[in-house]
């Protein structure tokens, strides 16, 4: 948890500096920059986020929530990532929620 610690100190700075913030990139550069830390260190634990935009559609690591017509796209490709899925240690902690094609 100690690898932690650096995240949650930036989190703090970072809403300190919001209050104050006249450079709005520069506060959106900041949070692109602990949502990094933060995946990293998921990933260096074990967490791994499940593909989905592009793949075709597997009911063991997606479920799918939308379909969307389409005339060029295959039936049952991911058109969208609704809300992201996770593996912890190569085990389903939930699927991903996702749109899929369904071909006109």
């Amino acid at each position: 948890m100690i690898e932690f610690l650096p995240i949650i100190d930036n989190l703090e700075m970072a809403e300190k500096h919001i209050a104050e913030a006249r450079d709005f990139k520069a506060v959106q550069e900041g949070v692109d920059m602990i949502q990094l830390q933060i995946q990293k260190f998921l990933k260096d634990i074990g967490l791994e986020r499940i593909k989905a935009v592009g793949e075709k559609f597997d009911p063991h690591m997606h479920e799918a929530i939308e379909t969307e017509e389409s005339k060029d796209k295959e039936d049952g490709l991911i058109v969208a990532e609704l809300k992201p899925g996770y593996r912890f240690n190569g085990r389903l902690l939930r699927p991903a929620m996702v749109r899929i094609a369904k071909r006109l």
